[in-house]
């Protein structure tokens, strides 16, 4: 039997049914579903017992959905289906022992003796065949036009809703990644310390980061897309005018202006506009860098008034590196040894040495100063030979990571001692408002004598007295005993090995307030022995405050979008509802089956209604109940009743069990409503056992007797269908005769649905 030749087309179908990723893994339980409901309908609608859903590429073929018929029983290749994708039509075979195509098939000489077979190709949009919709019977027949019409409508659904998918699959993942995108980009730019905004030439905004967004006390989405002069006084709109519109005008703009945040405060700023030019030189709009200055401004001040310090100091003072190279000297210092700035900046003080007495030597000065000891009497010569006995005061100055910057060395007369200590104690008292400043504390222990001193600041960050000396036993007050160990491992790693920490610790300070701290440390050696360890505190707690904002604000963002998605899966799940009535009125035999597939889809848009609302994403089981009640009473037209006892109010699905329980709650309802027989409403008690704590669903049909005949009918499809949904654990179902009613009951345990408030 010859295998039909590739058409033109054929590879492409092949290369899109690959794209749709829709044959080695599953597209979704919800989609499997619609696929199984689809193949049971055109069974029904062509009065075959098997129907098949295949998926055709150049070297396999999948059977997406089947009905009547195993996956074991279906040969590796269907020859029908063969010769059905290289159709446009419906291919239909009449008598299969007539057809020579076929009649030595294994599918017509085998045990399934198939002798009819009807397929309709699985066209795309763009006019490729991936498959077929194909209804097989071990009869000879053929089928009616009412028929064949409703098999092409419903091959077309099989395309559309893996279309469908396939689109939905492509958007999210799009949008996944430009999510990812614009969170990596909103990070970078979050963490930079200035303000970052970006406006069209319509004035509206189009990006801001955190900080921007501040100035407007509002939070960054809540100010893109809104106009400048929405977001900005009169006032303050009319001064920036001119700036904006030379920004526009292709010229940048800088310039420095006070601005009043939302506590009423004013801060310097250095503002800049950027215009964005595109390729053609047009200008589409600017970008914005907002600098917070105060801190410049102090500091330039600061700095100002220390080098008039400096300068004016009656002592000798040079400012070294940690290498304990020369970066600065003052005037006393030139009139002091004679040396002028030219002559000593950028070398170590070795034209100090004293080359008559050896324990005055350099060598003798760099120790003093690595061992950072206060006072050390010491005779150095000037640039003349002679010799000046002087105290030599070393001060050393850390950066914000705890490790020495530089060196103050003040070289005091004694005549002019007293003055001397006096400028030094204010310079020092300058550099400890550096630190109070930044929030940075410095400490340092003596590990012979176990003596630790603290910088002022380090005081301030506590805010603890500065007038009472911090000993270590002191520790408890401000750490938990589980901090103060994992600092004493840091301490005892540190003395041990060399290895230096930086921790992220909570603390309390003196006045009780929670703050967090930066905690580092490292030893110094003197030969290769641990002599002292040093370090900082630095507050973060503004730090790690904005860093729970963040997470905060991405864990709200992510919800939106999953609500959003459940909403258009619940639209398109309406979409196909509209579809199936429509083939309904077309058909009223189908009506019933109709219903039913129906109602199953309006279950799992339920499940998806529910799950997209903006208060909350878990599925009561009251609200499911209720609305399933609502759909099938709609749909069938019936008297159903529902009663929840009082105590029933707050039970909720586990997730992964929600829509299978919705769909278990269909089949029994519906199930219900088609057996039904009388007038007497159909009824469906909710109720909770406060002594297994099991909630269990029970409906009740009035008038209904099962004898024989009706046994089939009750427990048949439908009870065997919802069995196969139920969870492996934690639910049972029942059904029993009670007088002239029969009852089903769904018990559902903790481990499927979770009480609160009981």
């Amino acid at each position: 039997m010859a295998t039909p030749a590739l058409t033109e087309h054929e590879p492409e179908g092949f290369e899109t049914l690959r794209s749709y990723n829709t044959l080695d893994s599953e597209i979704g339980a919800e989609t499997e579903q619609i696929f199984d409901d689809l193949t049971q309908l055109a069974s029904h609608i062509c009065d075959t017992p098997i129907a098949l859903i295949v998926l055709v590429n150049e070297n396999h073929q999948w059977c997406k959905s089947t009905v009547g018929i195993h996956a074991s029983e279906i040969p590796h290749k269907i020859t029908f289906c063969e010769h059905t994708i290289h159709q446009t039509e419906l291919f239909e075979v009449h008598d299969t022992l007539k057809d020579p195509r076929f009649c030595e098939d294994t599918l017509v000489t085998g045990d399934l003796k198939i002798r009819f077979y009807a397929g309709m190709p699985l066209t795309t949009s763009a006019g490729q065949n991936i498959g077929t919709l194909c209804v097989l019977d071990q009869k000879t027949k053929q089928l009616n036009p009412a028929q064949r019409a409703s098999m092409i409508k419903l091959a077309h659904q099989v395309v559309s809703h893996i279309e469908t998918h396939n689109k939905l699959e492509q958007a999210l993942h799009t949008n996944q990644r430009l999510i990812e995108k614009r969170d990596f980009i909103q990070g970078i730019t979050d963490n930079l310390p200035m303000m970052l905004g970006y406006w069209n030439k319509e004035l509206i905004c189009e990006f801001a980061n955190r900080d921007y967004a501040r100035l407007f006390d509002k939070p960054p989405i809540q100010i893109i897309g809104h106009t400048m002069r929405e977001l900005i006084c009169d006032q303050l709109f009319n001064t920036n005018l001119v700036h904006v519109q030379q920004a526009l005008a292709g010229h940048e703009q800088s310039f420095e202006c006070e601005i009043k945040r939302s506590n009423g405060t004013k801060t310097p700023t250095l503002i800049r506009y950027i215009p964005h030019k595109i390729e053609s030189g047009e200008v589409v709009g600017f970008y914005v860098f907002i600098q917070d200055i105060a801190l410049f401004k102090k500091a330039e001040k600061d700095i100002q008034f220390t080098a008039q310090v400096f300068e004016q100091m009656t002592d000798g003072c040079v400012i070294a590196d940690a290498q304990h190279k020369i970066v600065n000297i003052n005037q006393a210092f030139t009139e002091l040894t004679g040396y002028a700035a030219e002559e000593v900046i950028g070398k170590p003080p070795y034209f100090l040495e004293s080359k008559t007495l050896a324990a005055n030597t350099f060598s003798q000065l760099v120790k003093t100063m690595e061992s950072r000891q206060p006072k050390n009497k010491a005779r150095i010569l000037n640039k003349n030979n002679q010799y000046i006995d002087c105290m030599i005061t070393i001060d050393a100055v850390f950066d914000y990571t705890g490790k020495v910057a530089n060196y103050i060395v003040s070289f005091i007369d004694q005549t002019q001692s007293n003055s001397a200590q006096l400028k030094l104690e204010y310079l020092t008292d300058m550099l400890e408002r550096t630190g109070n400043i930044a929030k940075v504390g410095g400490w340092e222990l003596d590990v012979a004598t176990k003596k630790i001193n603290y910088s002022a600041s380090l005081y301030t960050v506590l805010e603890s007295n500065p007038f009472v000396q911090i000993q270590l036993e002191d520790a408890h007050r401000y750490l938990t005993a589980d901090v103060q160990a994992q600092l004493l491992d840091a301490k005892n790693q540190c003395l041990r090995h060399g290895i230096p920490w930086s921790l992220e610790i909570p603390a309390t300070t003196a006045t009780g307030k929670q703050i967090w701290l930066q905690s580092t440390g490292e030893r110094v050696t003197n030969h290769g022995i641990a002599v002292k360890l040093v370090g900082t505190f630095q507050d973060i707690t503004e730090h790690k405050m904005l860093e729970a904002d963040r997470i905060a604000a991405e864990h709200a963002y992510r919800n939106t979008l999953i609500r959003e998605v459940h909403h258009r899966i619940k639209n398109n799940l309406q979409g196909v509802t509209g579809i199936l009535r429509n083939v309904s009125q077309h058909d009223g035999t189908l009506t019933d089956t109709v219903n039913q597939v129906v109602s199953q889809i309006q279950t799992i848009a339920v499940i998806h209604g529910l799950q997209g609302r903006k208060t909350s994403e878990r599925v009561e089981l009251n609200e499911l109940i209720s609305a399933i009640t609502v759909s099938i009473r709609s749909i069938w037209r019936k008297h159903i009743t529902l009663e929840i006892s009082p105590q029933q109010t707050s039970g909720y699905l586990e997730e992964t069990e929600a829509i299978p329980i919705a769909l278990v709650l269909n089949e029994l309802v519906t199930n219900a409503v088609k057996h039904h027989a009388g007038d007497s409403p159909i009824k469906i008690h909710l109720n909770y056992d406060a002594t297994s704590t099991d909630t269990s669903v029970e409906i009740l049909n009035t008038k209904l007797r099962r004898d024989d005949n009706q046994e089939d009918k009750i427990s048949g499809m439908g009870l065997q269908f919802a069995r196969s949904l139920m969870p492996k654990r934690g639910a049972s179902l029942a059904l029993e005769q009670i007088d002239d009613e029969v009852k089903t009951t769904l018990k559902l345990s903790t481990n499927v649905v979770n009480l609160e408030n009981y």
